[in-house]
């Protein structure tokens, strides 16, 4: 793996804290050390009880996908990374928001690495993150790299951002933003619905963080919340939570 310098990282300028990595280095064949850094809040992922919001911690070893792909394994710009399985946990002791802005560091082994040719086709990142030494936790995360054209064929009509636009429905109307640990009606990701389980997710294309460029799918930041945050949300007057 070669280093290059073709990408910006973050942090400045970085208007929302949408960047989150701020350098890389490559250590031996197939691994990385990726760095970032956490502001001390988050115009949409904010603290919660005095802690960073985990997620920050998928969002970083999101943004690392394209970033490996690209510096490391030269996978032309314009390829499409396509996640197959992802799972992640956190050190809660370690998420404290401090008196700085944290600055974390991801180790990165990758595995199950394919190619088509020259090119890489796929692998698996095995992520161990840490903070000043401290375990912050682990993450792993398999994608597959696909061509503007074999991507284009995956997703048939989909593709087409004008046709994906075009067909956009109405936002469903949000919960009380207390009841889904948001301060704001913009940031409710969730709709309720007729069933107790069951919730309809509220994919706001005006969105500035979530959708901060024309995509042709709901992004990860979109349903990853709903995934963690209705489960320590407070219960509704009606029993619901």
């Amino acid at each position: 793996m070669k280093k290059r310098t073709s990408f910006i990282l973050g942090p400045a300028p970085n208007k929302h804290q949408l960047v989150l990595l701020t350098g890389w280095r490559t250590s031996p064949p197939d691994e990385c050390v990726v760095t970032a850094q956490w502001s001390r809040t988050h115009s949409f992922s904010t603290p919660d009880g005095g802690h960073h919001d985990p997620l920050l911690l998928a969002e970083s070893v999101r943004q690392t996908t394209p970033l490996l792909s690209h510096v490391a394994y030269e996978v032309p710009f314009g390829h499409r990374q396509v996640w197959d399985a992802f799972s992640y946990s956190t050190n809660p002791e370690a998420l404290a928001v401090g008196s700085t802005p944290a600055d974390i560091t991801l180790r990165i082994r990758c595995s199950g690495i394919s190619r088509r040719g020259r090119r890489l086709a796929g692998l698996t990142m095995h992520v161990t993150a840490t903070r000043d030494g401290e375990l912050l936790g682990t993450a792993e995360a398999g994608f597959t790299n696909q061509s503007e054209a074999v991507y284009r064929r995956l997703r048939g009509g989909n593709a087409d951002l004008d046709e994906v636009a075009a067909r956009t429905i109405p936002l469903p109307p949000p919960p009380t933003p207390r009841r889904v640990a948001r301060d704001r009606f913009h940031d409710v990701v969730l709709s309720p619905t007729s069933s107790t389980r069951r919730a309809q997710l509220r994919a706001d294309v005006n969105h500035p963080i979530l959708f901060d460029h024309p995509v042709d799918h709901a992004p990860a930041c979109c349903s990853w919340k709903p995934c963690v945050r209705p489960r320590t949300a407070p219960p509704s007057p009606d029993g619901e939570s």
